[in-house]
């Protein structure tokens, strides 16, 4: 397998954030993400985005991103990040 694709389920209990200082990350290659189970919320430089059970979304990772649960419920999903190094 490539080196550079990682594939994790990744879980969000309610209010958690992607990293503890609730920074923005960065980082080369693309990230592409499906809901098993809750919602998230993805903020893509200027964008907030809502991902739902079921949904799934893409994104260039060089671009400031965050996620956080903003629910009352934990957030299951699928993550896949490509070229990454």
């Amino acid at each position: 397998m490539d080196q550079n694709v990682n594939f994790m389920e990744i879980v969000y209990p309610a209010g958690a954030v992607s990293n503890a200082s609730g920074e923005f990350l960065i980082h080369s290659g693309y990230e592409y993400g499906y809901a098993l189970e809750g919602e998230i919320q993805i903020t893509i430089g200027d964008a907030v985005l809502t991902l739902s059970k079921g949904h799934s979304i893409g994104f260039d990772s060089s671009i400031p991103h965050r996620l956080q649960n903003v629910a009352s419920t934990e957030f299951r999903g699928i993550w896949f990040v490509h070229g990454c190094h």
